[in-house]
């Protein structure tokens, strides 16, 4: 910049040296020389002039109506009454020729002539000194704004060719109209031309600056909208301890008396600040620190006295030439944040204690691999949480299961929700099978799907349940089981005996029940006591057993009574079957301690359908048929009569 400021006022010397050059060369060859111009060449010289000087007026005028510059009041004022002055002159010589013109009328073209003359540089002068002292307040020269004028280049150059050159050569003029006159005339012209052309890069410079200063106007509004209507106070400094801006936010949040900031100096500000910190020494070594390192940007946070919690961030303002403006400061209230975040910290122990406390493995599966599990789902399965977590979630089930685990998480990633629960069995560390129980649920978190997992160990729950099914079915087993012999009992008769005739019904086959009776058994009772008729009875079920079928129903029906139910098997087979039963038995010797025993058995024989269709009738009917047996002598078989 330093360079190019240089150049240009290099530049603009050696222009107005070489326009110095050229006008006193022109006065050196025109000098002792007595070529005659003709009038109209000298008039039309004068009206270019006047015509140009009130141009030159007029723009002048507009730039100090525009801009209020009283230097443009004088410049305007003394082209016009110069231009003015002109056209009269111009009148004058050109209405006659000068032989013709009168002594009176010399006299006022003698007095147009030196007034338009004089007007003009009296008034540029007052122009000037007015000017001057204007800018040398503002630092025109310390600043260097005259490098880059292009109107008061302009018109130097026009001052040295219009009034330096018409003085010198019109004093070497002998006649109105010879050539110093009439060259005069047109370096008079050319300084209303510089003139002219400085003033028409003034107001192109003036409207450019018009545009420029919208356009300011325009981002100022901006940056004072944003700066009021952040949510951050902002406060900005220059580089001497002046506040240049602040916004209401920065007011309210630190209580600063509306004087106190309006009076510009930041030192007050700072002290007044510094009063409401819980550390003002702190704070106020923080600022200076700031203050005097002009390259450094600071992020931290500050308490007040009233609790209040501000993140103050600081920043210095480089131009794009490097040099140090001020710093700006930006301060927030966080205040209930912090609040809500110390809220939402210790929620969040809270829950991750519930979790790491629950009896229910919890895992959360993140694209495919675990990405967090409580100390529960790891135990379950007997390893580290780091082992599990690097774990595939299927690798967790024996290999028959893994589709299991792989199946429910296709299924929830892709929106398909399945309600209940699913079991698998786990891979234990040790090489066991843990029996698993779960449930799976798909969640989003900030944006990115996830599935939490829920796993229980149910494998003692299994082995419990076992073991109340194997009790449950023994107990039942009990319930129609008879103790002494192992046959089915009266209860389970009454449970299966009418389904069997419904199906002998429907399938269009034959049942037959056989009702058996150990014959004297009270004797037997009697002579060789309980014990030994007890053997009685077992070993008569063992030989039902021996010649009965696996779809046969063999009960004991009460005391000495026996019933046997033969699906499919007609009266005659049901006759020769208790007639085996029979023959066998009477052959059969059963011991008791020491003692040899004997007995025989009656049997009473019905059918279905030959006896009815009911189960009752059936059952006396059979029962009607053991009774004739018994009558007829025992030990032999009868059936009933259809």
């Amino acid at each position: 910049m330093a360079g190019v400021s240089h150049r240009v006022v290099v530049s603009r010397s050696g222009a107005y040296a070489a326009t110095l050059f050229v006008v006193y060369a022109a006065y050196l060859l025109f000098r002792g020389q007595s070529l005659r111009i003709s009038l109209e060449l000298l008039t039309s010289s004068e009206w270019v002039a006047t015509v140009l000087s009130l141009c030159v007026g007029a723009l002048a005028l507009v730039r100090y109506y525009s801009q209020r510059e009283i230097t443009f009041l004088f410049i305007g004022t003394g082209f016009i009454v110069n231009g003015l002055l002109g056209a009269g002159h111009a009148g004058i010589t050109s209405a006659y020729p000068i032989s013709s013109i009168s002594l009176h009328s010399l006299q006022h073209i003698a007095w147009s002539w030196y007034a338009s003359r004089l007007f003009l540089p009296v008034l540029l002068w007052l122009s000037w000194i007015f000017w001057w002292r204007e800018q040398k307040s503002g630092g025109y020269y310390r600043k260097g704004k005259w490098k880059s004028d292009s109107f008061e280049h302009w018109l130097i150059l026009g001052m040295i060719l219009g009034l330096m050159g018409e003085l010198m050569l019109t004093s070497f003029a002998r006649w109105s109209h010879d050539v110093n006159f009439t060259l005069a005339y047109i370096l008079r012209a050319a300084c209303h031309l510089c003139a002219f052309i400085g003033l028409l890069f003034n107001m192109q410079r003036l409207f450019s600056e018009s545009l420029l200063h919208r356009e300011l106007a325009l981002k100022n509004i901006i940056l004072a909208t944003q700066q009021e209507t952040s949510q951050d106070a902002i406060l900005i400094v220059d580089d001497n301890d002046n506040i240049l801006s602040y916004n209401r936010h920065f007011v309210d949040l630190l209580a600063i008396p509306e004087e106190m900031i309006r009076n510009g100096d930041d030192r007050p500000v700072l002290a007044y600040a510094a009063g409401q910190m819980a550390n003002p020494e702190e704070f106020v070594a923080g600022v200076k620190a700031l203050y005097g390192n002009k390259t450094k940007t600071s992020i931290d946070e500050i308490h007040l006295k009233d609790g209040t919690i501000i993140d103050r961030y600081s920043a210095p303002m480089i131009g794009a030439d490097g040099e140090y403006y001020g710093r700006a400061w930006y301060l927030r209230d966080v205040t209930l944040k912090k609040q809500n975040e110390r809220m939402m910290r210790e929620s969040e122990e809270k829950f991750r204690s519930l979790i790491e406390q629950s009896l229910v493995g919890i895992a959360m599966i993140e694209e495919g691999r675990f990405s967090y599990i409580n100390s529960k789902f790891a135990e379950i399965f007997g390893f580290s949480i780091d082992e599990v977590l690097r774990l595939e979630p299927a690798h967790t089930a024996v290999d028959e299961d893994r589709a299991i685990i792989t199946g429910i998480m296709r299924t929830r990633l892709a929106g398909e929700e399945e309600e209940g629960k699913f079991t698998f069995r786990g891979r234990h560390k040790f090489g066991t099978v843990v029996n698993v129980e779960g449930r799976c649920a798909r969640m989003n978190f900030g944006g990115k799907i996830a599935l939490m997992l829920i796993i229980m160990d149910i494998t003692e729950r299994i082995r419990a349940e076992l073991e109340v099914q194997t009790l449950q079915a023994r107990l039942r087993e009990q319930a129609i089981r008879d103790p002494l012999t192992g046959l089915f009992n009266r209860r389970y008769l009454d449970e299966v005996i009418i389904s069997e005739m419904a199906r002998a019904e429907r399938g269009g086959y034959p049942l037959s029940l056989v009702m058996c009776d150990i014959d004297h058994f009270k004797a037997v009772n009697d002579t060789y006591g309980h014990l030994a008729g007890d053997e009685v009875l077992r070993a008569f079920s063992r030989l039902i057993k021996q010649y009965s079928r696996g779809g046969d129903i063999i009960c004991r029906y009460g005391g000495e009574e026996f019933l046997l139910v033969l699906p499919g098997m007609s009266r005659e087979r049901a006759v020769e079957r208790a007639e085996q039963l029979r023959l066998a038995f009477a052959a059969a010797l059963m011991a008791h301690d020491a003692t040899i025993m004997r007995a025989t058995a009656s049997f009473g024989v019905a059918s279905f359908p030959e006896n009815g269709h009911e189960i009752d009738g059936l059952i006396t009917a059979a029962d009607k048929a053991l009774y004739t047996a018994k009558q007829a002598g025992r030990n032999r078989v009868m059936k009933s009569v259809a």
